[in-house]
């Protein structure tokens, strides 16, 4: 299914995380800081952190001296890794938040501060952010509709992420 989508673009936020956009209308917005301090490949970039390039399949960082890829198998790897933690509890990867943010967004975020922006389409008319129900690993749409880790996965990577 990768092949299939590619990283239309990326840009920085805050200076520590990616805005990452995808071919098939998913946002991702992955926390870049815990990969910059324990990989040494990237430790160059949290000194200036510069613009972040994609030829697609990677986001690229370069300079006259270095360059540093990191491709969208990785990126989705990090974005569903847990947080660092050395409490038990808080080292497993949970959901946050779930919402709608309009008829044809739902936003997911992540313990890890990680956040998935998926276009879906809902039968409602919202005209407004609408907080959905969610425990640690699931999120009840409106319509009724439970979606696991596994099913938010794969609708990151589907050709067509809305899944309705």
């Amino acid at each position: 299914m990768l092949d299939t989508v590619s990283i239309s673009n990326v840009d920085t936020l805050d200076g520590d995380a990616l805005d990452i956009f995808l071919s098939n209308g998913v946002t991702l917005i992955l926390e870049f800081a815990p990969k910059m301090a324990r990989d040494p490949c990237f430790a160059w970039i949290a000194q200036d952190f510069p613009r972040p390039k994609t030829d697609g399949k990677s986001i690229i960082w370069a300079d006259a001296t270095h360059e540093t890829r990191l491709s969208l198998n990785e990126v989705l790897s990090l974005l569903f890794e847990p947080p660092h933690s050395d409490e038990a509890e808080n080292a497993m990867l949970k959901i946050s938040s779930a919402s709608m943010l309009d008829s044809e967004t739902l936003s997911i975020v992540f313990n890890s501060n990680n956040q998935i922006m998926l276009p879906i389409s809902t039968p409602k008319k919202i005209s407004a952010s609408i907080e959905l129900k969610t425990d640690d690993t699931k999120v009840y749409c409106l319509d009724d509709t439970i979606l696991s880790l596994t099913d938010i996965a794969a609708m990151i990577v589907s050709p067509c992420a809305d899944s309705k």
